[in-house]
């Protein structure tokens, strides 16, 4: 089975030039498809919606889809080094691609063709991707609702998929006033942004969009609360803001 090896994976929000994270993805499919989604997961804020009955994240489901396609449609045989950008009002993935037409694709008109089967196949048994066709359908439908907006898979040589974010979907580096005496881990410094953010984040929705366990989560919030430096930002609400919780 072909590796999942050289996808570069950049944050681009303040410096452009260069960037601000980077992760290169240097593994196997499975671990490669897992650090993919991470790495956007760590770089976008999740938002929850109802559909139907059910709590769902577009988000997660536009990370998967992005990591799916990158993975299994990919020509692993060119040089070309598959690249996933996420900056201020978009994510862009590029990928080499044996195509069958050049330009947009309209989801409702255009015939899905396998570009490495087998791997499709792997991914769809093990629940990493739908059936054939379904990730075009999935980024356009989900990613309408998460940013309000349309994105773009343009087909040609390179494969690339383009897909909106809005003001209220990235995550900034909110400036928070730690005293420069206080150690605080980089996951520490990560919650403190997003509750200062976003003071009404649950923990499993900052385990979500920070790519951690809930436990992870909190503990760095008890290391927090002890430093002192966890009461001003957030009131005491689901254990978050203080140290008794109802």
């Amino acid at each position: 089975m072909a590796p999942g090896y050289l996808t570069d994976c950049l944050l681009r929000r303040e410096n452009t030039d260069r960037y601000d994270d980077r992760l290169v993805v240097e593994c196997n499919l499975i671990e490669a498809y897992e650090q993919i989604i991470g790495f956007i997961s760590r770089h976008t804020l999740d938002r929850f919606f109802i559909e139907g009955t059910q709590r769902i994240s577009p988000r997660n489901i536009i990370a998967r889809e992005i990591a799916s396609n990158i993975l299994a449609h990919r020509e692993y045989s060119s040089t070309f080094m598959a690249n996933i950008v996420v900056g201020n009002d978009s994510i862009v993935a590029e990928n080499w691609n044996r195509s069958n037409h050049h330009g947009v694709i309209d989801p409702e008109d255009f015939t899905p063709q396998p570009k490495n089967p087998l791997i499709a196949r792997f991914f769809a048994a093990i629940s990493y991707a739908d059936r054939l066709g379904s990730g075009v359908r999935n980024l356009h439908k989900y990613s309408v609702m998460y940013s309000g907006k349309k994105p773009e898979l343009i087909e040609g040589d390179v494969f690339r998929t383009i897909v909106p974010l809005s003001a209220e979907n990235v995550l900034v580096n909110v400036p928070v006033n730690v005293p420069v005496n206080v150690p605080v881990s980089s996951t520490g410094e990560k919650i403190l942004q997003t509750i200062a953010a976003n003071p009404n984040a649950t923990l499993d929705e900052m385990a979500t969009s920070l790519a951690v366990s809930r436990k992870t989560i909190q503990r760095n919030l008890n290391t927090l609360r002890e430093k002192a430096l966890l009461s001003e930002l957030v009131p005491t609400r689901m254990g978050i803001g203080g140290s008794s919780s109802k």
